[in-house]
């Protein structure tokens, strides 16, 4: 007799280990496990089926999104170059078209989404980044994402070449193209201007005098110039562009001063008028002379692309002036950006929030750079002059090689995965903070990671290798001080020799089972439990018409996890074992334990039988039962158990030969939870 299998959390192991007895996983594995998911307790129970739930378009022109406002608000976005919609408790509602761009058929996995609240942001590689905003169950808008200060092309440039610039009107903005070629609507562009300058004046004698006004941003001076003058002089400056003033300086003369007068100040704030107000009160004495001396400033105005004609880009201002009028006409910008997000220079690939940021990552143009917005504000990804702790912030890796980031993972430091390595970015400021003097990145490992969003499990950070055939995990370690990985799919390595993981999820509600869904059709699950030491592999051969499984995602529902995936449309799992899969489920078990070994360790002859079968379930169910070999020759059985484990035996006719496997399939409708099988054996015969 086999020892007793009582557990299966090794899942489905690679043949090559079919000899490694020595390993604690032989004594929990299975040969083979179709159609089954192992449960976290260690028995296995045969999984539901999927029913369609929306269309019969082309697998390859649906995504899905999973939306998640609270554990009792959630739904799936199906984003589809036909149409868009809502799946919510199994109801179906359209939400009209979705922009054509997100939706290019070979690159369904590169689109990656975010959420706030009841906006979700949505970035895909090639095309721009997209809002969706629930207003309510059946109202959703997609709106274009477009930030209203920067990001900035690293480096793109200095205007050596002296283009001069004009304003036509307040929202108008003309240059040569030169240094600005490339530009299309709605793109970004930043110029930078030189301000500050001179108030001078005479100021009549005996009346009361208000100077033009000045922009200041940094030192000022004010002198008089004739020193017989009588009077008040005020230095003044307003906050919201003339309508209030208050005093910075105030001086007075007598008429016996007889001298000239000089003082300085220094503003920080920006968009800050100034003017000199002046009250000369005696008629006897010489008119006042006074310079009023702005320091000059850079002021960087940025603007949007409205339209190019010719050589000309007409433009919004989209600074924030504070109602301050900034005049341009006849200026040479000092400095140029390009935004760094455009269609030729390529949009961001990869989007989460982190220390509420909104976080975007790798473009065409800049592969490895990261950009997060000021802090709460996630249109603005400008600096301050100067530069404030809660300021965006533009980082570039320093790796060895240009891979691209993919995906961004918000744990409490930000992962980025590229194809050649594993980063993480953290703060430098106190307990952790990121700012833009406090930011670091250092590369943690260089395993490679295919450009599926990473799925974060506990603790653990889940991700497909580069080659899209192994399952690795990245976890924090102590010891090391960082983090490290480790290949889930090591001991089920044959499930995905010859294909490639396509689409990855999670459902943690009931079993904690991550899916993989590989370009060979297959679907494969792993009961995760690491804090148990359960990692246990399964193989899914479903009947439905198609190939790929192109995209899966799942979302909470009452008391579990809903679980969709993309093949000839969207299907869901049941939520019990009904099933819209066109054929029966299938389970073929070959237990690892099965090793039939004679009295002095001599081989049982080949005619040897398994003539009995003890299989301990906590559910009840009919199934057959038949050699692999001859799957005609069955046993139509069935096993009666309640919520307690039951053991029930079932005697095994000639043709169940030694080293044949058992065949044992449920039938439809039949929930049969199998919570260990030990064969028995009869010498001789």
């Amino acid at each position: 007799m086999t020892p007793l299998q009582a557990s299966f959390t090794a899942g489905e192991l690679t043949p090559v280990l079919h000899a490694r007895v020595d390993l604690a996983k032989y004594q929990t594995g299975a040969a083979r496990l179709e159609n089954f998911v192992v449960m976290p307790q260690g028995g296995i129970k045969r999984r539901a089926g999927f029913g369609t739930v929306a269309g019969t378009a082309a697998g390859n022109s649906i995504a899905l999104m999973s939306f998640q406002y609270d554990n009792d608000d959630a739904a799936v976005i199906v984003l589809s170059n036909s149409g868009s919609s809502v799946i919510k408790n199994g109801v179906v509602t359209s939400i009209g078209a979705a922009p054509m761009a997100l939706f290019d058929p070979a690159g369904l996995s590169q689109i990656r989404y975010t959420q706030s609240g009841n906006v979700m942001f949505i970035a895909s590689m090639d095309s721009p980044p997209y809002m969706l905003e629930r207003h309510s169950d059946t109202n959703w808008e997609f709106k274009l994402f477009q930030p209203e200060n920067g990001p900035w092309l690293a480096n793109s440039g200095k205007n050596d070449s002296g283009e001069t610039v004009t304003a036509q009107s307040d929202t108008v903005f003309v240059t040569s193209l030169g240094a600005l070629a490339g530009l299309a609507v709605n793109d970004l562009f930043r110029l930078d201007f030189e301000f500050g300058g001179e108030l001078s004046d005479t100021v009549p004698q005996n009346t009361t005098y208000i100077s033009d006004t000045i922009i200041v941003k940094g030192a000022w001076d004010f002198e008089t110039g004739n020193p017989n003058w009588a009077g008040t002089v005020w230095i003044e400056k307003s906050l919201d562009n003339g309508l209030t003033w208050y005093t910075v300086k105030k001086y007075i003369s007598a008429k016996d001063d007889d001298r000239n007068i000089s003082f300085s100040g220094s503003e920080s704030e920006d968009d800050v008028l100034y003017r000199v107000r002046i009250e000369d009160d005696a008629t006897d004495n010489q008119p006042m002379k006074y310079t009023f001396v702005a320091t000059p400033f850079v002021k960087s105005l940025v603007y949007r692309v409205t339209q190019i004609t010719g050589n000309r880009i007409y433009s919004v201002l989209l600074s924030d002036t504070n109602g301050v009028r900034y005049n341009i006409a006849g200026k040479t910008a000092l400095d140029w950006a390009l935004g760094a997000w455009s269609a030729s220079r390529g949009f961001p690939f990869a989007v989460c929030f982190y220390q509420n940021r909104l976080v975007f990552a790798g473009s065409n143009a800049e592969p490895q750079t990261i950009w997060m917005s000021k802090v709460n504000d996630y249109l603005d990804f400008g600096t301050s002059d100067p530069v404030r702790d809660d300021d965006a912030i533009t980082l570039t890796l320093a790796g060895d090689t240009a891979d691209r980031i993919h995906s961004l993972v918000a744990m409490t430091d930000l992962l980025a995965f590229t194809g050649g390595g594993e980063w993480r970015i953290s703060g430098a400021g106190e307990g952790g903070a990121i700012a833009p003097s406090a930011v670091v990145a250092h590369e943690q490992t260089r395993i490679g990671s295919r450009s599926i969003q990473p799925i974060v499990i506990g603790s653990d950070v889940i991700f497909v290798g580069a080659a899209g055939t192994e399952v690795q995990s990245l976890g924090y370690s102590l010891q090391s001080d960082g983090y490290v990985g480790s290949n889930l799919s090591i001991f089920s390595a044959h499930l995905f020799r010859n294909a490639k993981i396509m689409s990855m999820t999670y459902q943690r509600l009931p079993d904690s089972l991550l899916w993989c869904g590989l370009d060979s059709g297959l679907l494969v699950s792993c009961t995760y439990q690491i804090e148990h030491e359960v990692v246990a592999w399964a193989r899914h051969s479903l009947g439905l018409s198609g190939s790929i499984i192109r995209d899966m995602t799942c979302v909470p529902m009452t008391g579990g996890t809903d679980f969709y995936i993309v093949r000839n449309g969207v299907h869901r799992m049941a939520r019990g074992t009904t099933t819209d899969d066109d054929v029966s489920f299938t389970s073929i078990l070959e237990t690892l334990s099965v090793n039939m070994t004679g009295e002095g360790d001599t081989t049982l002859p080949y005619k040897k039988l398994i003539s009995r079968l003890f299989m301990y379930t906590l559910m009840s169910g009919r199934a057959h039962v038949s050699p692999r070999s001859e799957p005609t020759r069955w046993r139509d059985i069935q096993w009666t158990a309640g919520y307690e484990m039951t053991e029930n035996e079932l005697m095994l006719d000639a043709g169940f030969e030694r080293g044949a496997a058992l065949r044992i399939e449920s039938l439809p409708g039949e929930d049969l939870t199998i919570l260990a099988l030990v064969p028995m054996l009869t010498v001789g015969g």
